[in-house]
């Protein structure tokens, strides 16, 4: 017996380490916040990352390094169509070879958090973002956003499963990735939290709000400290003077809504007719690449994603028929490179597409005696939100989004009075979001299904390994060095679950030396204080374990045996993604 009890300075290091423990065990809810600090450091460092990526890939495509559209001015006709089509050429190559060696896994993390289960796969997404890079670098029409915010959310899905957190958590921390990544792509921490919670999650509770908010800063902290912290676009004039002014912007949000439907249509225009062509999918991205490099022999504006010639439009350096003949371009050949099947996001592009109409309606307005001092700068910022906002369907984040890209106040009532009228124009007359087929899977998927259909099961960890009753009492301490280790479970010899063994339990055993040495787990056992079963009910579960001593409720399955652990914020969680998604964003176009 003696020579198995622990020694003394083994006992000593214990006792710290339990004590540490207990000090620094974290609630739920604590580690949520901390994790989702993690999550957004991790997608604001991938995202630069991305950034630094496409800077260095253009010294191959566009060399010398002046920006793609100072570059294709100076090229001749061919080496014009060139550049797109071969950048078009081997993203479709990098694509097909990520399909082979990965085969029949979903990569868009919006589709990942919709259906919930959080799990973005890494590999696939590498190639995927390795594709968007090739066409981007390239100069095709279609913004950086897209991969930055997917290699984002699949780290932070590689942490959640590292973590072996449930399928509410993992959810939640891939959401914080992509909200780290929108962050980082536009220095716009609340917009890139407001952009998951409305349009990814659907959901604005705190329980799903304050972590994506963290993420967000986190990922911005990251992104200001390695790139700078100056605003996107630099807004040196913007009017607004009272009620003829605010009308001015109010027809103009009207008018940026009523446009978005054609923006949509397109878009999907765009996909049918490459649909058609019985190419492989390298030849045709390399024929969008091709159709961008025809429109760009003559606007060369065309390529990249609009991102510089909102730049133009802010700074009054176009005339209207060049913004006019730009618009057009611009859409034809968003539409060539999206509907190609090219990885890459729309939401710059959609921005280009307000400010141009903003740009043009301010220049219209300048034939008015009332309105002709309104700067084309000021319209245009407005259209940017307003046509953002009948684009998404998020007029909250749309409005945020332009304050923290321009980080003028003077912008905030006009911005609120033109996104709202957008999106409701936008809305009234059909055509669903840029995201409606995620939309429609998220109605379909776990989290949005009625609360009452959700059970236990389905929301569920991983248990850790149980403990025999006969395992000694070294054995059983070690379990508890891990801070937020509450209880361990007991299973039999043929796997039934006994009961748990608690950290309070062990601990007061530590200061009785001749006991150490004779207790086992058996001694120490005692029932849980709730118990769940996999059927049931998310309600019931959160009314089971609302008044129990402990956070963590083990799950046991109709044989008796540990099959699942479920915790009081992972319930919270789980509820607060659940059915809060409205039926009309939900359901398809009709």
């Amino acid at each position: 017996m003696t020579n198995n009890a622990p020694t003394a300075r083994w006992l000593q290091w214990l006792r710290i380490a339990l004590q540490a423990g207990k000090r620094l065990r974290p609630s739920g809810q604590k580690r949520t916040l901390v994790w989702a600090a993690v999550a957004g450091l991790l997608g604001g460092g991938a995202a630069l990352g991305f950034r630094f990526a496409i800077e260095e890939l253009q010294l191959w495509f566009l060399n010398p390094p002046t920006g793609s559209i100072a570059l294709f001015a100076r090229l001749n006709t061919w080496e014009r169509i060139a550049v797109p089509a071969v950048g078009g050429l081997l993203a479709g190559l990098t694509l097909v070879l990520g399909r082979r060696l990965v085969r029949g896994e979903a990569t868009d993390y919006m589709e990942v958090i919709a259906i919930g289960d959080g799990h973005v796969p890494v590999r696939a997404s590498i190639f995927r973002s390795l594709s968007a890079l090739l066409s981007i670098s390239s100069g095709e029409a279609i913004g950086r956003e897209g991969p930055m915010v997917q290699m984002a959310a699949a780290i932070a899905s590689l942490l959640g499963r590292w973590l072996r957190v449930s399928p509410a958590q993992l959810r939640l921390l891939v959401a914080c990735g992509a909200a780290a990544g929108i962050a980082s792509a536009y220095n716009a921490p609340i917009a890139g939290a407001l952009f998951v919670a409305e349009i990814v999650l659907g959901s604005i509770a705190m329980e799903c709000f304050g972590p994506l908010v963290l993420a967000s800063v986190m990922a911005s902290l990251v992104m200001r400290t390695l790139h700078g912290s100056s605003p996107l676009y630099e807004l040196s004039q913007f009017r607004f003077e009272g009620t003829a002014d605010l009308l001015a912007y109010a027809v103009l949000g009207a008018l940026c809504g009523a446009v978005v439907p054609v923006f949509h249509w397109t878009l999907q225009a765009g996909r049918q007719i490459f649909s058609r062509f019985k190419l492989p999918l390298p030849l045709k991205l390399a024929v969008g690449g091709v159709v961008v490099g025809l429109l760009a022999i003559s606007h060369p504006e065309v390529t990249g994603n609009g991102a510089t010639v909102i730049h133009a439009l802010i700074g009054n350096e176009l005339a209207w028929d060049a913004i006019a003949t730009l618009l057009v371009y611009k859409l034809l050949a968003t539409s060539a490179t999206f509907g190609s099947g090219a990885v890459g996001g729309v939401f710059t592009p959609a921005l280009l597409m307000g400010a141009c109409i903003g740009s043009l309606f301010a220049m219209a307005l300048g034939h008015l005696d009332r309105w002709e001092a309104i700067p084309p700068a000021s319209c245009a910022v407005i259209g940017m939100a307003a046509f953002l906002a009948g684009a998404t369907r998020a007029p909250l984040m749309s409005i945020l989004m332009i304050f923290e890209m321009t980080l003028n106040s003077s912008v905030l009532v006009p911005v609120m009075t033109a996104s709202v009228l957008g999106y409701y124009v936008a809305r009234s007359l059909g055509g669903g979001s840029l995201y409606n087929e995620q939309l429609r899977e998220a109605a379909a998927g776990l989290f949005g299904r009625p609360v009452t259909s959700i059970t236990v099961g389905q929301l569920m960890r991983k248990p850790e390994p149980a403990l025999s009753p006969e395992s000694e009492f070294r054995e059983i301490a070690r379990r508890f060095v891990v801070p937020h280790a509450e209880w361990v479970p007991v299973s039999g010899i043929e796997g039934q679950f006994l009961g748990i063994v608690l950290r309070d339990d062990v601990e007061n055993n530590l200061s009785d030396t001749d006991l150490q040495g004779i207790v086992i787990a058996g001694d120490l056992l005692r029932p849980a204080p709730v118990q769940l079963s996999p059927r049931t009910t998310l309600l019931d579960a959160i009314k089971m374990v609302t008044h129990a001593t402990v956070e963590d409720a083990p799950v046991v399955g109709s044989d008796g045996k540990l099959i699942g652990v479920l915790g009081k914020n992972d319930l919270l969680i789980a509820l607060s993604q659940t059915g809060q998604r409205s039926t009309a964003e939900a359901k398809p176009a009709e």
